[in-house]
């Protein structure tokens, strides 16, 4: 899927499994997409998905993951906050996701992609989400490279300890800006 906002406010009410490694404006609780060439400009930048516009949605999604992008290198939005990771989990869950794991600072691509895998792959087994991250996390703990806890314990898992259907479907954005 194009990750342009107006594409993912499409897409986002129907998803059972979100996935967003986006950069993040952790102070405003907005998310930041690919500008949309279609849409005029406004007072707010086009490309960014505050919480007003997630409330708005009324999502289903049993689980969504906000992994941030590190994508801007002129502008500080990946340096998670402890108000900005309430305000952004609790703007989630009011708008309807049953649970939210949010990656609170970056690791190295390797270390979260082993880490994800092994979460996605357990919860597609029937795993909670709570057994999942901890299987994943054990999973990279053990791994030689990525032992130390700066590379696996950066997760925070919000909400309920949901479980996925076995015909998930899934929405996952990337968006390098």
């Amino acid at each position: 899927m194009e990750a342009t906002r107006s594409a993912v406010l499409r897409s986002l009410p129907d998803a059972e499994c979100v996935h967003l490694t986006v950069p993040v404006f952790w102070n405003t609780g907005s998310l930041a997409f690919s500008p949309d060439q279609c849409e005029e400009p406004s007072e707010r930048p086009e490309y960014l998905i505050n919480q007003t516009d997630l409330l708005r949605l009324k999502m289903s999604a049993r689980l969504v993951v906000v992994s941030s992008g590190q994508s801007w290198s002129n502008v500080d939005c990946t340096n998670a906050t402890s108000d900005g990771i309430q305000n952004i989990a609790k703007t989630l869950l009011s708008a309807g996701a049953q649970c939210v794991l949010i990656g609170m600072w970056a690791v190295p691509p390797t270390a979260g992609s082993i880490l994800l895998r092994a979460f996605y792959s357990a919860m597609l087994q029937g795993a909670r989400a709570s057994r999942a991250l901890a299987e994943a996390m054990q999973t990279v703990q053990h791994t030689r490279h990525f032992a130390h806890p700066a590379n696996w314990a950066g997760w925070l898992l919000i909400g309920g300890d949901t479980r996925l259907s076995n015909k998930v479907h899934l929405i996952g954005i990337i968006c390098a800006i």
